[in-house]
């Protein structure tokens, strides 16, 4: 029948899913940074906001 899936498959699943999660969202971000802006004024005049 099925293969047993030990504690350790199971935890490296989720740390996988974990990472992929966390590796796409500083991707995006990265993306935004370089493609749309975010330099050195743009921070300014957010702090500036504030």
């Amino acid at each position: 029948m099925g293969q047993y899936c030990g504690p350790m498959d199971e935890m490296n699943l989720a740390m996988l899913i974990l990472r992929v999660g966390i590796g796409l969202t500083f991707a995006a971000h990265g993306y935004g940074k370089i493609f749309q802006g975010g330099r050195i004024p743009g921070t300014a005049g957010w702090f500036d906001s504030m």
